[in-house]
């Protein structure tokens, strides 16, 4: 079993005291590294940042200066509750009194790669909400040729008011937005179908203006340790995909433009799509 020491630092006027806490990092049994993580900076525990010490600060309060924390909180939360108002609060959130949903050209919630850039380039503000569905402020519309668009909603068909110890908050409604696309109808735009094409021949070098579309990655072992692949999709003029596998990074996000210098590796599918694979690339912002 870990101890820890525990020392004294002062004590203040509400005989609040502070303690330091120090002894062997937890995470790493105070050895400064864990074996099971040498494919991420070595190794090195981010708890301790490698030096095996757990260093901390305790405070422990009176039962007397609980109580009043507790009466001060309470009554900061009859305040709140005093002055909570809806719509002051859903544009403190970001939101208007209007808020929607994102669905796709067949009226469906169905998470996507690309909503999040689609709701971010809109100028609009979104939530994740669970694996499926992402609310988003109305106000801005989404680009025609995307086959997505913002089912326009009251907030109240996704948002319930609950009380806590602070005063009221939003929550989520579990099943709000789908009952939400169920009671509204909407005629939706069809979401034009691109083909991709092999872009030059193998081997042949190639200086490209490129969008990136997607990032995704996985492991793999490379003598005898894992090292992490990213793997990058971008898309040219035309819409066809090119992809490069690397352990390097970019300085980017998905929607922005990269000048892309490398040589064409193969051609390949995936799913069903035409893919040039690029390979000793060099890659910088647009």
């Amino acid at each position: 079993m870990t101890e820890f020491i525990r020392t004294l630092i002062r004590t203040d006027k509400n005989g609040t005291r502070y303690f330091r806490v120090t002894g062997p990092c937890p995470k790493c049994n105070g050895s400064g590294y864990i074996d099971h993580y040498k494919h991420v900076e070595a190794g090195v525990c981010f708890d301790c940042n490698g030096s095996g010490v757990y260093e901390a600060t305790e405070k422990v309060y009176t039962e007397e200066y609980l109580a009043k924390k507790a009466e001060m909180a309470e009554k900061r939360a009859e305040k709140r509750r005093a002055e909570f108002d809806v719509e002051k609060e859903l544009a403190r959130m970001g939101y208007g009194p209007e808020i929607g949903v994102v669905t796709n050209a067949k009226g469906e919630i169905d998470y996507g790669d690309d909503f999040e850039w689609l709701t971010k380039h809109a100028g609009c503000k979104y939530e994740k909400w669970g694996c499926h569905a992402i609310v988003t402020s109305v106000g801005n519309t989404l680009p025609e040729t995307a086959g997505y668009q913002i089912l326009p909603v009251r907030w109240d068909e996704l948002l319930k008011v609950g009380d806590g110890v602070r005063g009221p908050f939003f929550i989520w409604k579990e099943d709000g937005a789908k009952e939400a696309v169920k009671a509204h109808t909407y005629s939706y735009p069809p979401k034009p179908k691109f083909e991709s094409a092999y872009v030059g021949a193998e081997g042949e070098k190639v200086e490209l203006t490129l969008k990136l579309v997607k990032i995704g990655g996985y492991e793999s072992s490379f003598g005898g340790r894992t090292v992490n692949i990213a793997v990058y999709t971008f898309e040219d003029e035309h819409h066809n995909k090119l992809v490069w596998k690397t352990q390097k990074g970019i300085e980017g996000e998905i929607c922005d433009f990269f000048k892309v210098k490398g040589t064409i590796k193969a051609h390949d599918e995936y799913r069903g799509e035409k893919q040039t694979l690029l390979t000793r690339c060099k890659v910088e912002a647009a």
